[in-house]
């Protein structure tokens, strides 16, 4: 998923954009060394995923079948 998130392979700050970050394994979450308030930050930040408590390891499986779904109602 991170490469799918930032292209380059080097994950940044969706605030500040630094790339100086700590992944913090226990909360699944990096950590920005900015100065600005939000220093925490998931994958989901800046996504339509952001808010929900349901991880993206149950959000996409979901979200593919959905559109394969919708792809052979199109094509009835």
């Amino acid at each position: 998923m991170v490469f799918l998130r930032w292209p380059n392979g080097v994950p940044c700050c969706p605030y500040c954009g630094a790339t100086k970050l700590t992944w913090l394994a226990k909360a699944n979450v990096y950590r920005c060394y900015g100065d600005h308030p939000k220093q925490k930050f998931s994958l989901k930040v800046g996504t339509v995923f952001e808010d929900s408590p349901i991880g993206l390891d149950k959000w996409l499986p979901c979200r593919v079948a959905a559109c394969q779904l919708q792809e052979w109602n199109l094509q009835l």
